[in-house]
């Protein structure tokens, strides 16, 4: 029997061997050294051939394959949403994201891809593109751009422009009639 390595890389996968047909039977793993135990322990993942050999010199053997567990992330869509507020001035850093994510559970949240945390509010935010990136408890991740930009200054602001015309007479003299 063959139990799987519980790890990406990990190294506790193994092989039990039993075999029947003679007497005083003793294992090899890969064409090593043969060992009174059909147990092999410490096995990443891979194809490995057990031979077992009789007392006589009666040989057989079977391969094993051992797997990494399943990509944790097949098949998970993590959608990343938020709520945003925009600085209140421009140049002003009082902005905030506030980013929930669905798809799976145990979630925590970045705003630079490396740095995670439990909550999913962002704030002392600047004006600029900010890319939220959600995790979950098995490491899968999705993100989602948003985008918090400074007020117009001239929202809501009316100029008005006036002006005086101003005509200026130039002395006529006589001799230039």
């Amino acid at each position: 029997s063959a139990v799987n390595p519980t790890t990406t890389g990990g190294n506790n996968g193994s092989i039990s061997a039993t075999a029947t047909g003679g007497s005083g039977i003793t294992y090899s793993i890969n064409g090593g050294t043969f060992q009174s135990s059909g147990n092999f322990t410490g096995l990443t993942a891979g194809t490995y051939t057990i031979s077992a050999k009789t007392s006589s010199g009666c040989t057989g053997s079977k391969s094993f394959t051992l797997t990494d567990p399943a990509n944790p992330c097949a098949g998970i869509t993590i959608n990343v949403t938020a709520t945003t507020t925009n600085p209140s001035a421009p140049g002003a850093s009082d902005g905030s994201i506030t980013a929930s994510a669905t798809g799976s559970s145990g979630f925590t949240y970045s705003k630079d891809g490396t740095n995670f945390q439990a909550s999913g509010t962002f704030s002392n935010l600047t004006a600029g593109s900010y890319t939220i990136t959600a995790k979950d408890a098995n490491g899968c991740t999705g993100s989602a751009n948003f985008t918090l930009t400074d007020p117009n200054p001239c929202s809501g602001v009316t100029i008005s422009v006036t002006g005086t015309k101003v005509i200026h007479l130039h002395p006529v003299r006589l001799m230039d009639l």
